[in-house]
């Protein structure tokens, strides 16, 4: 397991967002823009369908990060291999 506040910017993230027409929370992949400790978030750009999107996430919503020595992990329809998040 990493720990959140120990991401760097740029690396890629899975991290669960409210997905309205499925009405329901969904996993999504996207990269860390920016790093926030004091308030305990990440911006995080990624693509929604056609459109690029950008949030801040808190650390709660993140579940994973890339990692290519990590162990393969599922999430809904992304696949690869990755270390889990702590807050």
């Amino acid at each position: 397991m990493k720990k959140c506040k120990d991401l760097k910017l740029h690396e890629t993230v899975i991290f669960k967002v409210f997905n309205n027409i499925l009405n329901r929370e969904i996993y999504e992949c996207g990269t860390i823009e920016e790093i926030d400790l004091t308030l305990n978030r990440v911006w995080i750009s990624w693509l929604e369908g056609y459109k690029d999107r950008g949030n801040y996430f808190s650390f709660e919503k993140l579940v994973a990060v890339y990692d290519k020595d990590g162990e393969v992990m599922t999430f809904d329809t992304l696949i690869g291999p990755s270390a889990l998040l702590e807050v």
